[in-house]
């Protein structure tokens, strides 16, 4: 964690400069919109649905038994799988991860879900602070395979304020580096490490609107291209 903190910093410092400094809060997704859910929908502005396939996300503002508030996250893949679930608490200071559901399919098309191990929750933080980075720590090992392992770092930090598009009109943003580390361990075949790093674009009053990963020489653009009730995905997709 603390090489991701050091380079993840030393890159905001480089590309930042004096921002104003507002609250964040309404630059992540709009609580108050989501007590039905909407659907954000990521496309790859390429354009190959084989290579670089949509996603679903589907965010949902929740009451608990003990009349707490949470936002729930369902994401769906293309072919209308789920393949996580998040509920995040909502605080003054930002955000955290409360819980986080995997999803794996076996043969026969079962879902087996994981509940990774937290260590560190904070997700996303209402303080515009560019030398501020969010730990974020999970680590869970497979249901399919239960000799693999896999632990995710990732910290994030804000960046600046700019202007961005979502449906060809222009949005107030706020940029945010992420950087990944991904350690896949299998018990008897060794280990893979994966570095990943990311730009991400939270719009006011939206939530993530564009991202791009870069890891070795790949990289991977999503931009977010609509929103809309599950009752309209069901029609969309055809279920």
């Amino acid at each position: 964690m603390k090489t991701i903190i050091c380079s993840i910093l030393a890159v905001s410092l480089l590309l930042s400069c004096q921002t104003e400094n507002k609250n964040l809060k309404d630059y992540y997704y709009p609580m108050d919109e989501l007590t039905d859910g909407l659907v954000y929908e990521y496309r790859s502005p390429v354009g190959d649905n084989v290579g670089h396939p949509p996603y679903y996300w589907l965010y949902q503002k929740v009451q608990l038994k003990n009349g707490a508030e949470v936002l729930r996250g369902v994401y769906y893949n293309h072919n209308m799988q789920i393949e996580q679930m998040v509920t995040e608490r909502i605080l003054d200071s930002g955000v955290e991860t409360a819980e986080f559901q995997i999803y794996e399919y076996d043969a026969t098309g079962k879902a087996l879900i994981t509940e990774p191990e937290i260590n560190q929750n904070e997700v996303f933080s209402f303080e515009a602070n560019n030398t501020k980075v969010l730990p974020f720590i999970i680590n869970w090992r497979s249901r399919i395979d239960a000799a693999s392992s896999t632990t995710l770092t990732r910290g994030r930090v804000f960046q600046s304020y700019e202007k961005c598009a979502y449906k060809g009109k222009q949005q107030d943003c706020a940029r945010f580096l992420v950087a990944d580390q991904i350690e896949a361990d299998h018990d008897t075949e060794g280990g893979q490490h994966l570095d990943i790093e990311a730009t991400e674009l939270y719009a006011k009053g939206i939530g993530l609107v564009y991202s791009k990963k870069t890891t070795g020489d790949l990289e991977i653009i999503y931009e977010l291209v609509d929103r809309y009730d599950l009752k309209e995905l069901e029609r969309r997709v055809g279920m």
